[in-house]
């Protein structure tokens, strides 16, 4: 198969959300040739939903692993941004606005109290009282109690996908936006590359699926007895304006969650519905989270109307991301399932892609592909 390459790269990596365009623009800035495909615009689907929160605090709860991961690719975060801003010459509205996740109730005091005492040793993190909550956020006064990350970041989600794909082709980068892929080529439990609705294209090294949702039916063509259950939850999310803003922190109370962007935007988000590929905007999601405003004080009932979108975020059933090679087969390496965090685990990520190209390092096993395997298959052959 290798002789009779025609269009090659070292790597192809399908999908052009945040996790891939990271994957690619880190690959060819290693020397890399690389083709990024992806059927629709770039950040069109999760990436477009993603409000661009980076808060290893917010999103890890009381698991290692993950937690690990997490604050691994938020501290590559600053110096990568900047080498993505020098070389898109864009900016992507990094900006260190903290992050306050407040209890309202009891239930939600106690879990927050859990969570820092686990956290605390590990993250620059602070305890809030209620009066220290109202000298930060006076809307947020009627907190019982929050927990405060003052290093934690956020970016203009959309725009970034912009800038490390720009980034990228100022690296080489062969992009082809706006083509399916249809299938995976394989031979001899190998992939070599991929069939497109413009022709084929093959990887001297390894196909990357960051397919994002979309992972699961590229797979099948491997024919193999299991699966990734990766499905997508549909993230809808709304966009407010005013001349003064109600709050300067990121702010999360009862699973909701308000950004306060740099342009004058505030961001109220998210839905998490499990709705299939329907990536439309439902009047039952913006009455959701227009009804959750009241948890983030008076004045934010006063705002203007901007606008709402969604995306589809690709969730497995534990809710971990899925990284690594695919069991038994050559050329392949599945990057997906990031659900709410594919912004901050890009980063890590497309390092974790990189480690295994350069020295065959596999991620940690508690995001490998083949934790799906024994519950998946349908016989017991060893």
């Amino acid at each position: 198969m290798a002789g009779n390459i025609s269009q090659s790269q070292d790597f192809i990596v399908v999908g052009a959300g945040i996790v891939g365009a990271m994957t690619a623009y880190r690959l060819v800035s290693e020397g890399y040739s690389v083709l990024l495909v992806d059927k629709g615009p770039p950040g069109g689907q999760a990436s477009r939903a993603a409000a661009g929160i980076l808060s290893p605090s917010a999103e890890s709860g009381p698991s290692q692993p993950f937690f690990e991961l997490l604050q691994r690719s938020f501290l590559l975060y600053p110096a990568l941004i900047q080498k993505i801003e020098e070389r898109s010459h864009m900016s992507v509205d990094l900006n260190q606005s903290g992050v306050i996740q407040a209890a309202l109730d009891e239930k939600e005091e106690a879990r927050l109290e859990s969570l820092y005492r686990w956290q605390k040793e590990r993250i620059n993190l602070k305890w809030l009282t209620p009066a220290e909550i109202a000298d930060l956020e006076p809307d947020m006064k009627h907190a019982r109690a929050a927990i405060y990350a003052p290093e934690e970041m956020q970016v203009h989600a959309p725009k970034l996908v912009q800038a490390v794909i720009r980034a990228g082709h100022e690296e080489r980068l062969t992009s082809r936006f706006g083509i399916s892929v249809q299938h995976l080529i394989v031979e001899d439990r190998r992939v070599w590359g991929v069939k497109t609705s413009e022709g084929q294209y093959f990887a001297e090294k390894a196909v990357v699926l960051a397919a994002g949702a979309w992972n699961p039916f590229l797979l099948a063509d491997l024919g193999d007895r299991f699966e990734i259950p990766i499905k997508p939850i549909k993230g809808q999310v709304l966009s407010l304006t005013a001349d003064i803003m109600p709050m300067h922190h990121i702010v999360f109370a009862r699973h909701r969650y308000v950004v306060p962007k740099p342009d004058g935007r505030f961001i109220v988000g998210a839905t998490e519905d499990d709705t299939g590929f329907d990536d439309r905007v439902k009047v039952g999601g913006v009455a959701a989270l227009t009804g959750a405003l009241d948890d983030f004080g008076p004045r934010i009932r006063h705002m203007q109307w901007d606008t709402a979108w969604a995306g589809l975020r690709p969730m497995a059933p534990d809710g971990l991301p899925v990284l690594g090679v695919w069991p038994q087969w050559d050329g392949l390496f599945v990057a997906g399932g990031h659900f709410r965090n594919g912004i901050l685990l890009s980063a890590v990520t497309a390092d974790l892609v990189v480690d295994w190209a350069q020295n065959g390092t596999l991620p940690p096993e508690a995001f490998s592909p083949q934790r799906f395997k024994t519950s998946s298959r349908n016989d017991s052959t060893p």
